[in-house]
């Protein structure tokens, strides 16, 4: 049986304000939903300001071995 595909993507961005950062992580993260339950995010944004801006999802700590991962 063949194993499902994975893709990847970074973004890396300069100059955003954190609530910038976490906004854009946002709909990142809401895109991937869109399509499928079966995904991972991570991000370097501070998670306060996340649970801060966005109450209603389901934010988790990302360790930075899964930040890492996920760029390369």
């Amino acid at each position: 049986m063949a194993r499902p595909k994975t893709h990847k993507f970074a973004l890396q961005t300069k100059g955003l304000t954190d609530e910038q950062a976490a906004r854009l992580f946002y709909v990142i993260a809401s895109a991937g939903r869109a399509f499928t339950e079966n995904y991972d995010t991570a991000s370097n944004v501070p998670l306060k300001t996340l649970r801060a801006q966005y109450a209603d999802a389901e934010w988790v700590l990302a360790r930075r071995q899964d930040r890492l991962d996920l760029v390369n």
